[in-house]
């Protein structure tokens, strides 16, 4: 497997970036090893167009306008629907990132519900240098963990 030079962890929430780094992390030159180094983060704002997925009660308009009572709302899956639009918002901004660095490779980490809805909504030039992929959420890992984690994955 070819060793990703970036992995971007995402969830819902955030997007982290992370770089791997041939050479000595503490910065002397004793014995050089590939090691992870935060390049950044992104915590995703709520969308203000996001609905809830109740019904509501509005008001129903009459002939000329005027005031004809209370109709109830339907529900209409807007929990679907901002899932779907927070995923695109997501892969809009992993394909913006992974465009201006042009990486050789790269992996992708997500939270199983999420991974097949991010990476379908990449650009299909993103997803031809994606070369690993792994369903969790290490978004919020320290970076010793994630060297440990992500790093002895992919050197097999």
């Amino acid at each position: 497997m070819i060793q990703p030079s970036y992995y971007i962890l995402a969830n819902a929430d955030r997007i982290r970036v992370v770089q791997s780094v041939t050479g000595d992390p503490a910065g002397g030159s004793i014995r050089p090893r590939v090691h992870l180094s935060e390049v950044e983060t992104v915590v995703a704002e709520a969308d203000p167009d996001e609905a809830s997925d109740r019904p509501g009660r509005f008001e129903k308009g009459d002939v000329a306008g005027r005031p004809g009572g209370l109709v109830q709302g339907e529900r209409h899956g807007a929990k679907a629907e901002a899932e779907r639009r927070r995923a695109k918002a997501l892969a809009a901004s992993i394909s913006k990132l992974v465009r201006s660095e042009s990486p050789a490779s790269w992996g992708l980490v997500a939270p199983g519900s999420w991974l097949p809805k991010i990476e379908a909504a990449l650009d299909s030039g993103v997803v031809q240098s994606l070369s690993f992929r792994q369903a969790a959420d290490l978004t919020h890992e320290p970076l010793a963990s994630l060297e440990s984690r992500l790093l002895a994955t992919t050197a097999n």
